[in-house]
């Protein structure tokens, strides 16, 4: 295979791993749920090679499970899952914010602040899919500039689940508008080194979706 083919195949399976993500993010796919290969396969015009490339990936993270000589399924969760992940979420946000008040820069105020920015932007659009791709990357993104490797991992192993419970739940769009605005005012207090209203602040962010 050429270089040029392995970077079409590549950019392909990149759409399709997109589309799907996209697909269940937006709860167009719900847990339990057959992935229709065929359509997409039909939808994109191409074989059944990027969609399985795309699937491995998937399922990779958490997202989908593929049954030998069946079929791929998007992952179920139970709405009791919910609390016991926000739980842990909540744990562990408080700790990147613990640990990036002592050393956050202007430049790591300026990248998280674009990024709450960004979410709010999708939030006003009723943009669901990239609002919340958004909202994961704001809290992976957290963990990542305490520049604590392991926090990091653990913060984005569990953010798959966090999208995973948002395909079970119907999120209205002024609980989504409230919880998202909050994001801005969570990077200010940290660059202030308000330690003290940051927890406060993301207490109540995660509360009202994962407690209320």
């Amino acid at each position: 295979m050429s270089k040029k083919n392995e970077i079409n195949f590549s950019s392909i399976s990149e759409q399709v791993y997109r589309h799907i993500k996209r697909m269940i993010l937006t709860a167009e796919l719900k847990g339990g749920e057959k992935i229709p290969e065929e359509k997409i396969a039909n939808s994109f015009g191409v074989s059944r090679t990027p969609i399985r490339e795309a699937l491995r990936r998937l399922e990779k993270h958490g997202l989908i499970k593929i049954l030998p000589r069946q079929y791929a399924q998007i992952v179920k969760l139970e709405s009791s899952d919910k609390i016991h992940i926000g739980q842990v979420r909540l744990q562990l946000d408080i700790l990147s914010l613990r640990l990036l008040v002592k050393r956050i820069t202007d430049e790591d105020y300026q990248a998280l602040k674009s990024i709450a920015e960004k979410c709010n932007e999708y939030a006003i659009a009723a943009d669901f899919a990239g609002c919340f791709e958004k909202d994961s990357e704001f809290h992976c993104e957290l963990a990542r500039r305490t520049e604590n490797p392991y926090l990091y991992d653990i913060v984005r192993t569990l953010d798959l689940k966090v999208q995973l419970i948002r395909n079970i739940e119907d999120i209205s769009f002024e609980s989504t508008l409230q919880n998202i605005s909050l994001h801005v005012p969570i990077v200010e207090a940290v660059y202030a080194r308000k330690i003290e209203e940051a927890e406060q602040l993301i207490t109540k962010h995660l509360s009202n979706y994962y407690f209320n």
